[in-house]
């Protein structure tokens, strides 16, 4: 099965086979990472658009690993927000324990329900790190950082690294 990769406007390339009805990811990377961040108590910000309307959000894949001596307990934060708003649509948690220490690695996060979201959309992801420990997120510096942020929703920067969070959107109908 052949997949093409294209981009639309303001969009993360998607994996699809021509129709927009048959998307099933959107994503920021060529699949190697170019580097890794950790932002603290900051947040990690991806923009995206869906291919049509009518698509859901089932999950995420996140490329990451915890640090520390000690690892990361407890959950970390998954929100969803309208693009031009920034207001909050829909929230998830999920277990900083499902990524491991040592060399990055996809973490995949799936919703009970999958998630109504608008069209332009924001996934921000709030891990609560600290200089001990925490989670970082690989990036990959393809898009040059068009589409990922660091900090609060409303009070978001662009990253300083030139790149984009390797964060996937897993959609389902």
């Amino acid at each position: 099965m052949l997949c093409l990769l294209f981009c639309l406007p303001l969009v993360a390339r998607a994996v699809d086979q021509g129709d927009p009805r048959t998307v099933n990811q959107l994503l920021y990377h060529d699949g190697n990472a170019d580097g890794k961040k950790f932002t603290g108590s900051a947040g990690e910000i991806d923009a995206f658009r869906l291919p049509t309307s009518d698509r859901r959000v089932a999950g995420l894949r996140i490329y990451g690993s915890q640090f520390g001596a000690l690892p990361q307990a407890g959950d970390f934060e998954i929100y969803f927000l309208d693009a031009k708003t920034n207001r909050v649509v829909a929230s998830e948690t999920a277990k900083n324990a499902l990524f491991s220490r040592g060399l990055e690695q996809w973490v995949q996060v799936k919703f009970p329900q999958p998630i109504k979201v608008p069209v332009e959309f924001k996934v921000a992801i709030r891990f609560n790190s600290s200089r001990d420990k925490g989670v970082s997120l690989g990036y990959d510096t393809s898009t040059r950082g068009k589409y990922s942020q660091v900090g609060a929703p409303n009070a978001a920067r662009k990253v300083d690294f030139g790149g984009d969070w390797m964060i996937e959107v897993m959609l389902t109908n």
